[in-house]
């Protein structure tokens, strides 16, 4: 990149192969593998004789394979997630402030205020509760909402 960091955009291509060839950790694949099904081949490797070629059918019963480990391991991973997330101590008819994360254009978020509220939880589900905003009510995520004193 330049000194004066004007060339940022001609950078983009390489960051997004870059991110698309890497293994995740919630799928154990690349997005490349997930999207192509094969792996993605560097310049460096053109010149090597190239895989094994699939018909349609293999192709498509291993991509079917892939996927369906894909969607185990996501699972597992959401069964884990609602093990460790931990149980919220809020209940309805609780007065909340509600985390604000508009980013207000001009303005600094370090001097405006984090949140908005107070609210009242009018129903509470496993993550989400509903709030009296007003005269409607709407539905948010329970990691938004704090406690108000």
């Amino acid at each position: 990149m330049s000194e004066d960091k004007t060339n940022w955009d001609s950078w983009v291509p390489f960051a997004t192969y870059v991110y698309n060839t890497t293994k995740h950790s919630a799928t154990r694949f690349t997005l490349f593998e997930l999207l192509f099904g094969r792996s993605s081949t560097l310049p460096c490797t053109l010149n090597k004789p190239t895989e094994i070629q699939y018909n349609y059918d293999e192709y498509a019963s291993e991509l079917k394979g892939r996927l369906q480990t894909v969607h185990q391991h996501a699972h597992k991973s959401q069964e884990h997630y609602d093990k460790t997330a931990g149980s919220t101590k809020l209940q309805a008819g609780d007065r909340v402030l509600l985390v604000d994360e508009t980013v207000r254009r001009g303005r600094s978020r370090k001097l405006s205020a984090q949140s908005v509220g107070p609210f009242t939880i009018i129903y509470i589900d496993k993550v989400n509760a509903t709030i009296a905003t007003g005269h409607k009510s709407t539905k948010i995520n329970i990691n938004r909402l704090k406690l108000f004193y």
